[in-house]
């Protein structure tokens, strides 16, 4: 298969999937080879913060997004797509966002 992502994504891909799925060692390895490709640390370190607070909204996501479950009663109740928030909640990346997201 084609590789379509140039040197630079796939090392900010491998070093967010590395740190996202608390995987030292591949963190460890594809910040090694950010640092061999001349990434700077902190181009990493800013890479990291915005994965941190991605994640961070999505833990608040998920927290509210539980409480709507349970607090649902009998079965006829519509559940939300996997991944969606209560319309309360609010969205967490891009525009219209009310200037609450982590973008």
């Amino acid at each position: 298969m084609a590789q379509l992502l140039d040197e630079r994504t796939r090392l900010v891909v491998g070093l967010t999937a590395g740190y996202l799925g608390k995987c030292q060692p591949c963190f460890k390895y594809f910040f090694d080879q950010a640092r061999r490709a001349g990434l700077s640390t902190d181009f990493v370190r800013e890479v990291i913060q915005m994965a941190e607070g991605i994640r961070g909204k999505g833990d608040g996501f998920m927290a509210i997004y539980v409480e709507h479950i349970l607090g649902r009663t009998g079965t006829s109740a519509s559940v939300s797509e996997p991944g969606e928030a209560p319309a309360s909640a609010g969205g967490c990346c891009g525009p219209g966002n009310g200037g609450g997201g982590c973008c």
